[in-house]
């Protein structure tokens, strides 16, 4: 398929308070906030960066994964939440972009297994508005429902229903 610039992006004006809910209640846990500064790099920084449309296809698990890491440190006086927050963060739907003539491509899946079991089953959504049968992004090569990537781990593509089973 043929690569055009981007024209309609379907954008997310939650972004910042998915981020900001998981860093507040990273301030206020108890924790070691200040080595590597978790609560600003996994919410603000890394975190946005990952449901961004150019997020790579496994880096809202990975920031999920470190932010379940983090729930479990030393110190942390509030796990359930940041564990919660961090289990909503991984289910949020990244943004996805126009490749042309108005077609927006489903954002693709993750298909390594999550560090942390709390994350086991769960994956991002995908936004209303996107082409179920296909997917991709600005940094990943447009394909069509079943190649790798359009199901999330442990899924198998059925192309006669466009569905996962």
């Amino acid at each position: 398929m043929r690569r055009t610039s981007h024209t309609r992006r379907i954008v997310q004006a939650d972004l910042p308070d998915v981020a900001l809910n998981w860093q507040t209640l990273c301030l206020v846990s108890g924790g070691d906030i200040f080595t590597n500064q978790p609560c600003v790099e996994l919410a603000g920084l890394g975190g946005i960066n990952a449901l961004l449309s150019t997020g790579g296809v496994c880096d809202q698990q990975d920031i999920a994964d470190k932010m379940i890491d983090f729930a479990k440190s030393q110190g942390i006086t509030n796990k359930k939440a940041l564990v919660a927050a961090a289990v909503a963060y991984r289910q949020h739907a990244r943004n996805a972009d126009d490749i042309g003539d108005g077609v927006v491509p489903s954002t693709p899946y993750c298909t390594k297994a999550p560090r942390n079991p709390e994350l086991e089953g769960i994956v991002n959504e995908q936004l209303p508005g996107v082409d179920p049968g296909l997917y991709g992004g600005p940094n990943e090569p447009i394909v069509a429902f079943g190649e790798d990537g359009t199901c999330p781990a442990g899924l198998t593509p059925d192309v006669s229903t466009c569905s996962c089973n």
